[in-house]
């Protein structure tokens, strides 16, 4: 087992795992985004249209920069995205 599976096993307070909440951040980011094609969001706030993908999927976070970006498209807070329960 790799380091990055065993922090991927690590539980928090609220007895979810990093990635558990990947996927929970991403299905909210789609959600978000509603019927705007990635090509567009992703041309809004400079990264590629698999970068969103991968947002989307939980396979990749954004970087501090590209959340706030993503914040202000949405008209929405970081904590409201990236950290609500």
């Amino acid at each position: 087992m790799t380091n990055e599976t065993r922090k991927d096993l690590d539980y928090d307070a609220r007895g979810t795992t990093p990635q558990m909440r990947r996927i929970l951040t991403g299905a909210r980011l789609k959600s978000l985004r509603g019927n705007t094609p990635q090509y567009k969001i992703a041309d809004r706030i400079g990264v590629s249209v698999s970068c969103i993908s991968m947002y989307e999927n939980g396979r990749r976070t954004p970087c501090d920069e590209k959340k706030r970006m993503l914040a202000k498209l949405y008209a929405k807070s970081v904590e409201d995205i990236f950290f609500a329960d």
